[in-house]
């Protein structure tokens, strides 16, 4: 069944059993067929949210077994992800498993994530990659960017222990307990982008949930793992994650760095006065070096005064 994400469609959405699998897609028609067919033994039900596809992505979920919920126009990964809570809050899910419609996530490993929240009540479960003693072999590029983004998302969502470190804050293979769940469902805050993933972390702490972390099997074989390009998607998360730091640490976030920036400025514009460069290309290129660092510092330090003081046109 295909339907639109109204309210009152979401409201109504329900199903006999305690795991449901929930899928969000856009312009997934390539592989969304195959996600839900290999899910479906592991589920009582599979739920597809299609993000305003421009493609068979619904039909073809729909033609596999699953119940889709459809959104007009495509609204973003942590939209798809509300619409997902809210319609696991009104069918009285025992548990949601939440995976990629791009075939990366193994379906086989739902159980696993299940089983942890049904049986131990854990608040919520990741499927990490880099857990275990047979990590995931993710391409190099992509594993710095994912672990640059766990140091700022630990960071601003205060994770700084040992045993409070999340390390696969991007992992979109996640299960859910009812209390997860319904407060998740309830909360305005989570963003619509992929920013979201950082968010929900952020909710979990605010309100003491527990977070365990199992290894699970990802493969990178498959056709455009992404919907964003890489750079794109990395600069959107990092700017979810700085923002709380910002509020909290305006001085830490932005001060600190701006200072540094006003040092490196004036050290240049040093060199270049006291004539240690004798090459007119050289110096020029200190003096344009220097420029940028001053306005490097004066954004910064602004910024830093904004957040610090309330200025809403800063902020």
């Amino acid at each position: 069944m295909m339907v639109p994400a109204t309210k009152s469609s979401v409201r109504s959405f329900g199903f006999d059993g305690s795991v449901l699998v929930a899928i969000p897609a856009f312009n997934e028609a390539a592989t969304i067929g195959a996600v839900v067919r290999e899910t479906e033994p592991h589920a009582d039900a599979v739920l597809v949210v299609d993000d305003g596809s421009d493609d068979d992505t619904a039909r073809d979920a729909v033609d596999a077994g699953a119940h889709v919920l459809t959104h007009p126009e495509n609204r973003g990964y942590g939209a798809s992800l509300q619409t997902i809570f809210e319609a696991a809050r009104a069918a009285n899910a025992e548990t949601l498993v939440v995976l990629d419609a791009d075939g990366q996530h193994d379906s086989s490993d739902v159980p696993v994530l299940a089983r942890l929240c049904e049986r131990d009540r854990t608040d919520i479960v990741i499927g990490s990659r880099f857990v275990g003693d047979d990590p995931t072999n993710i391409p190099q590029v992509r594993s710095f960017g994912i672990r640059v983004l766990n140091i700022l998302i630990n960071l601003s969502t205060k994770r700084l222990s040992r045993d409070s470190w999340v390390s696969d804050t991007q992992s979109g293979f996640r299960a859910y307990c009812p209390r997860a769940i319904r407060s998740l469902a309830a909360d305005d805050s989570i963003g619509n982008h992929m920013g979201a993933s950082a968010d929900i972390l952020r909710h979990a702490r605010e309100r003491g949930y527990s977070i365990v972390e199992v290894p699970t099997c990802t493969t990178y074989a498959v056709e455009n793992p992404n919907t964003k390009p890489p750079v794109r998607h990395g600069l959107s998360v990092a700017l979810s994650a700085v923002k709380p730091l910002a509020f909290e640490h305006p001085f830490t976030t932005f001060g600190v760095p701006g200072f540094l920036f006003l040092s490196s400025g004036i050290a240049l514009l040093s060199g270049v006065s006291a004539g240690v460069v004798g090459s007119n290309p050289v110096t020029a290129a200190l003096a344009v070096a220097a420029t940028v660092s001053f306005l490097l510092a004066a954004y910064l330090l602004a910024v830093a005064l904004g957040y610090t003081y309330g200025s809403e046109t800063l902020r």
